[in-house]
């Protein structure tokens, strides 16, 4: 009897509107690797899924090695780009099935990618004709695939192929007995609905660690590896086309959701029709299909966000609001992209720091940031926790920790030794140029500008040495601060002048894996000193770095210290680093925490913080509800650039 095909859980529900959680967490992610031309079915599937009206984005997992011109078409495309680190099996003399297969192992990494919460991996040769959007819709904790057919050559060193069996027709050619147990059921890993998370992550490189390669390389691992939680979908979500010629009765080809070009001679960009098969009609059909998608430029990015922006009724717009704004759910910000720009925030363990963090994230809401906030946290986060920054439109990116070297230092304070885990935002490639702000800051005026600062440095604020905690220094044992250098020189009998030295709780910087591993690797060698990382990260960019003005980081010592510097009134980002400043805290006893010009900037941060009107649901809404005269603004920071804009929610863990 042939395996029962569980199809109740597929019912099509992609009417416009879905619950936030699922729009806010799912994507579509693809693997693309080299020069060659296969960013051509990743533009096709790219156009693809927006033909079919899909709500979610797709995400390009790609190997250093791909070009940056092909980056930029895929970028153009509204691709989230996100560059990943080869993953390589162990060493051994298999002959895979096809000598490319090999590099497919690294689409182990997409399971890092926990800023979702499930995610539908399709090869770059596959083609979405139907909205397939409700997949993501099925139960947790299963892996969704549809099965593969053993009747071609490439199957021909294996035992099914030999005997004529097939899991697509088990009652043509029974499973002999005397060959054992018949084989578990078995996915082609051209699409499947999974989960990421760090820890099958982790388990799946510790697998791979001590699992011999086989013919067909990932795909025989991920079979091996999910085999217990592996539940079959039907054919008509990834349409092997070799099934039309060796199951045509399986197929209903005006039922196919999705194709996979994988026979010999039939991707579409590199069609002859001259091997074998490929001058059937339905091949040629359905290469055709793909080259009027292709070619369809009324489906390139920037012009079906240009054609939604020319509504310019509100009778016309209110489809368009009405996907975007269902209870709030939209985020407004451009697509992440190798071009895209974000600010980023560090949050660890269960204590109350998050309350900081949802206060920046409503400060540069009400600052008009058009810029997300990602949240890099360390997996000691509790869910409460997330859920609270998810529901204030936060991107939640988990990483794991950083150590440093084993050492005897006392840090000024004991706690920093988490901050080397800031590090890992390094690692955020996805985009261009972020801004990092810790989360006792809070912005009061719009700073997206610095965005715009030349590349190739790391801007920041000069910090100053005047406070107690930095009293082992040998700037402040002296009086000397480079915020006023004049007034105490520094000695010539000391040698030359330290560096210019910047708070880290601040900066501006372009995510790169190269500087990320240069970091780690000169970490193992660098002697953890009083403050940690941001000692570390001054000698590791001393000779790029920038200062910028205190108005972008104000550390409140400077308040008492050089108020001469500061005017109050241009300042854009507040610094509660002071002891007894930290506003969720704040009780005004601690020294120095009774002036006036604390508690005003105590207030201001509760101001924000308390402003419900602020919170990421009802600024959403409030956006939505209004006018098309009112929408425009909106609407022009959208579809500003050419249409390089997209519109969707905080991707998050949850």
């Amino acid at each position: 009897m042939a395996p029962r095909i569980i199809t109740t859980t597929l019912a099509n529900t992609t009417n416009s509107v879905v619950k936030q959680a699922s729009l806010s967490s799912c994507a579509y992610v693809t693997f693309l690797a080299g020069d060659g031309d296969y960013w051509k079915g990743v533009v096709g599937l790219a156009k693809g899924l927006r033909k079919a009206e899909s709500k979610y984005p797709l995400v390009v997992a790609m190997l250093p090695d791909v070009p940056e011109e092909h980056r930029k078409i895929l970028v153009s495309q509204g691709c989230i780009l996100r560059e990943i680190e080869p993953v390589h099996p162990p060493e051994n003399q298999t002959r895979f099935a096809m000598p490319y297969y090999v590099i497919n192992y690294s689409k182990l990494r997409i399971w890092e990618f926990v800023e979702y919460s499930k995610m539908l991996y399709l090869d770059g040769d596959i083609e979405v004709f139907d909205n397939i959007d409700h997949l993501f819709d099925m139960p947790g904790g299963h892996f969704y695939a549809v099965m593969d057919c053993f009747c071609e050559k490439t199957w021909s060193n294996s035992p099914q192929y030999k005997i004529g069996y097939c899991q697509q027709c088990p009652d043509k050619v029974r499973w002999p007995a005397e060959m054992g147990p018949k084989p578990p059921l078995y996915f082609n890993a051209g699409m499947f609905v999974y989960e990421p998370n760090l820890s099958t992550y982790h388990d799946l490189l510790g697998t791979l660690k001590t699992t011999s390669p086989t013919l067909f390389a990932e795909q025989d691992f991920l079979n091996m590896f999910f085999r217990d939680v592996y539940k079959p979908i039907p054919s008509d979500y990834n349409l092997v086309l070799a099934m039309l010629w060796r199951h045509p009765e399986n197929i209903n080809l005006d039922k196919v959701k999705v194709v996979h070009y994988c026979a010999a001679g039939s991707k579409p960009w590199r069609f002859t029709g001259k091997e074998e098969n490929m001058d059937r009609e339905d091949i040629k059909m359905v290469v055709n299909k793909w080259w009027d998608i292709y070619h369809d430029e009324s489906l390139d990015y920037k012009n079906t966000v240009a054609a939604a922006a020319a509504a310019e009724a509100e009778a016309e717009l209110q489809p368009f609001l009405a996907a975007l704004s269902e209870a709030g759910a939209v985020h407004y910000v451009t697509a992440p992209s190798a071009a895209y720009r974000a600010y980023v925030t560090f949050l660890a363990g269960d204590g109350d720091y998050w309350k900081g963090v949802v206060g920046l994230a409503k400060g540069l809401r009400k600052a008009e940031s058009k810029y997300p906030l990602v949240v890099a946290m360390l997996p000691d986060v509790p869910e409460e926790h997330r859920k609270i920054l998810v529901s204030q439109g936060c991107i939640v990116r988990e990483i794991e920790p950083v150590h440093p070297p084993e050492n005897q230092t006392q840090f000024a304070l004991p706690y920093y030794v988490i901050n080397y885990s800031k590090l890992r935002i390094w690692e955020f490639v996805e985009y261009s140029k972020m801004i990092y702000l810790d989360g006792d800051i809070q912005v009061f005026d719009n700073i997206d500008h610095l965005f715009d600062m030349p590349g190739g440095f790391i801007h920041a604020v000069m910090d100053c040495f005047c406070e107690k905690t930095w009293s082992k220094s040998p700037q402040y044992k002296i009086g000397y601060c480079q915020q006023c250098p004049d007034k105490v020189r520094w000695p010539a009998e000391m040698g030359p002048r330290p560096p210019l030295y910047f708070n880290a709780g601040m900066f501006v910087y372009e995510p790169k894996l190269s500087t990320y591993h240069d970091l780690l690797e000169t970490l193992k060698v660098t002697t953890p000193t009083l403050f940690a990382e941001q000692d570390f990260l001054n000698i590791f960019f001393r000779d790029v770095y920038k200062p910028i003005p205190s108005d972008y980081n104000l550390v409140l010592a400077m308040l008492w210290r050089h108020p001469e510097n500061i005017n109050l009134d241009k300042v854009k980002a507040v610094h509660y680093c002071a002891a007894g400043s930290k506003p969720w805290r704040y009780t005004g006893k601690e020294e120095n925490m009774d002036r006036e010009e604390i508690k005003m900037l105590v207030q201001k941060w509760w101001d924000v913080y308390n402003d419900e009107l602020l919170d990421y649901k009802n600024s959403t809404t409030v956006a939505a509800s209004s006018g098309s005269d009112q929408l425009q603004p909106i609407l022009e920071a959208l579809f500003e650039d050419g249409g390089g804009r997209r519109c969707f929610t905080a991707p998050s863990a949850a």
